[in-house]
């Protein structure tokens, strides 16, 4: 690992063993090594965040549910609008919907998608105790290079790891790193210099284990990089997932590609050829553009405002005519159009006044 990528390890993991906080050693080969200052400790325990624990139905403190909540509720408010959240409240933070109340959430959130799409994806919400409102799935045009498309549902690796840890909570042995040439001679018989390869290797409560292996084409591009995302992270967490399916066979959604939802938008585009993350700005009517234009008619503000707001956060030339059309401009990105409709929603409340 890097370094960027060992301290995180370090922050969210503690010692499977002990449960002391692992440390950095460097592994001789510019990188570092994560693991238990007790060199016979062997495993991590991965450290679940306030949030994680609410997505999982865990009890918590009710001052920190209900900042939870709060918070969840107003991205609803971004991505779906006033009308479509309150009618959506009743879900939130529900872990056990019934295909119905699954159904009535995925055709809210994404009325475009096909009836069959719809209904595998409620399936999976009911029989894995999953909710998309806590963003576990997604449901996702696929843009295929004829101009055609094809919908399918996104399991997060966040849901991935909560359906494990309800079987039973694995520790993590060996990564998420990336793999080294010789243990990629080792297990693929070869070494290709295209492609990111990642090895996961996961231990369950009995002492069984399993490796995974993930794999991201460098001359691929990955969605959310300005978040925080990256092509090894991509690797990381199919290496991951087949690790988890490998330790727990037949317990995890088959055929159900991933993916991390916190670097997701609401609809995006994707290569059906590959089912690579195109780092290209969501074309089409998604969800957060069609929130900006209806805030944008609701509250009518001056042209000359609008310009003057993307220049002054984002420095980019916009003209109001710019929201005319269903597709975003390039030099507009997800991040930007949300920011931009806390603005407008900020405005809206003055107009109230």
């Amino acid at each position: 690992m890097n370094n960027l990528e060992a301290q995180r390890f370090q922050q969210r993991h503690r010692c499977a063993v002990c449960d002391s906080e692992p440390q950095l050693f460097p592994d001789g080969k510019h990188g570092y090594e994560v693991r238990c200052i007790n060199k016979e400790h062997q495993g991590f325990n991965r450290e679940l965040t306030w949030t994680e624990h609410y997505k999982r139905g865990d009890h918590i403190p009710i001052e920190i549910a209900e900042q939870i909540e709060g918070k969840e509720r107003r991205k609803m408010e971004q991505e779906l609008g006033d009308e479509k959240t309150r009618a959506l409240a009743p879900y939130q933070g529900v872990t056990s919907l019934t295909q119905e109340q699954a159904t009535i959430i995925l055709r809210t959130v994404w009325p475009d998608a096909p009836v069959v799409e719809v209904f595998k994806a409620a399936l999976i919400c009911k029989m894995y105790g999953l909710n998309p409102l806590m963003k576990h799935l997604y449901l996702v045009e696929f843009k295929m290079r004829d101009g055609g498309s094809k919908w399918a549902p996104i399991l997060g690796i966040q849901a991935t790891r909560l359906i494990a840890s309800r079987i039973g909570r694995p520790s993590y042995i060996d990564g998420p790193r990336m793999m080294s040439k010789d243990e990629e001679m080792s297990i693929f018989g070869g070494h290709d210099d295209t492609v990111l390869r990642a090895i996961t290797v996961i231990q369950d409560e009995g002492g069984n284990r399993a490796s995974g292996y993930g794999s991201w084409r460098k001359a691929d591009p990955v969605y959310g990089a300005e978040k925080g995302n990256s092509q090894q992270h991509m690797a990381h967490i199919r290496s991951e997932r087949q690790a988890l399916e490998r330790l727990f066979p037949g317990e995890m959604p088959a055929g159900v590609e991933v993916g991390d939802m916190q670097y997701m938008p609401v609809l995006r585009n994707v290569d059906l050829a590959t089912g690579e993350i195109m780092n290209t700005n969501v074309s089409g009517c998604s969800l957060v553009w069609s929130r900006v234009r209806e805030l944008l008619k609701e509250t009518k503000p001056a042209p000359a405002l609008v310009t003057k707001w993307f220049k002054d956060h984002y420095d980019v030339q916009v003209a109001i005519t710019d929201f005319d059309s269903g597709v975003i401009p390039e030099r507009l990105t997800e991040a930007m159009l949300s920011r931009f409709v806390d603005s407008l929603l900020a405005l809206k409340e003055q107009v109230k006044k």
